[in-house]
């Protein structure tokens, strides 16, 4: 196996590519960004709403945790007097329809913000530096807003919670739209 390492350290040597490894991730030191600061200025709207994004995609990802072991904590025991194990709570047909309601909010909510996340991101960084970064944030922002109306709305049903699911769509493909036009 160090041999096979070896050999291709050498080949990439022999090609140019540099092998040190303080060239690679810096010496510690503060390296020179890739952008120029009016750059990172241009793109800042953006990265602060994937920032936002990725916090809020955390938070129901812990809340789907914390859906199932909040109800490991609190459920009544089984006939046989065990409670039920996390493996039983987070697979299984265990509990009242108020348990199964909380667990399948949990999943839900994640599962769809995960299901769109690509989308979501594409659309957003494609609008932006193709089309108009101000209309991108924009867009993010009123989409992150929508997103979290999920959890709250899921749990009335339908048609509540199209009015989080049917905006977001949009604002996915309005922003894929102005991104696409901007390049024909």
């Amino acid at each position: 196996m160090w041999n096979r390492a070896r050999a291709a350290l050498e080949e990439a040597r022999a090609m140019g590519v540099s092998t040190n490894y303080s060239a690679w991730f810096g010496s510690g030191t503060a390296s020179a960004a890739v952008l120029a600061p009016a750059q990172v200025a241009a793109i800042a709207p953006l990265v602060r709403v994937t920032a936002a994004y990725v916090v809020m995609y955390y938070a129901f990802c812990f809340f789907q945790s914390w859906s199932k072991l909040y109800l490991r904590r609190t459920a009544p025991p089984n006939a046989d007097g065990k409670r039920p194990t996390l493996m039983q709570l987070k697979y299984g047909n265990y509990g009242s329809s108020k348990t199964r309601t909380l667990r399948l909010l949990g999943d839900r909510t994640f599962l769809n913000t995960l299901e769109q996340a690509p989308p979501f991101l594409v659309s957003l960084w494609a609008c932006g530096l193709l089309a108009d970064v101000e209309l991108a944030a924009f867009c993010g922002k009123g989409y992150i807003f929508f997103r979290c109306l999920y959890p709250v709305v899921f749990r009335k049903g339908m048609p509540w919670l199209l009015l989080s699911t049917v905006p977001c769509y949009n604002l996915i493909w309005y922003m894929l739209f102005r991104a696409v036009v901007a390049c024909a």
